[in-house]
């Protein structure tokens, strides 16, 4: 698609350019669902370290063990590399 116009894929809107990236990587003969399912493992990874982000931030916001938090905190820093 040359328009600029985001793509609905599995639900989300998707920038052209995302698409057309995505269908380089997987291949010349990649159909719709399978960027469709690329972009949304992509998106579900990155819902799931956001949220488990966001449970640390308010873990070590409610004074819980500082250590452990950070520990744990550094972890996923590393997952998210």
């Amino acid at each position: 698609m040359s328009s600029r116009q985001p793509q609905e894929q599995a639900g989300i809107a998707v920038d052209p350019e995302v698409v057309t990236s995505v269908r380089n990587q997987l291949g010349d003969n990649v159909d719709d669902a399978a960027v469709a399912a690329y972009v949304a493992e992509a998106v579900r990874e990155r819902l799931t370290r956001d949220r488990h982000r966001m449970a640390l931030l308010m873990a070590k916001a409610a004074r819980a063990d500082e250590d452990r938090v950070g520990r744990m905190m550094a972890s996923v820093e590393r997952q998210a590399q």
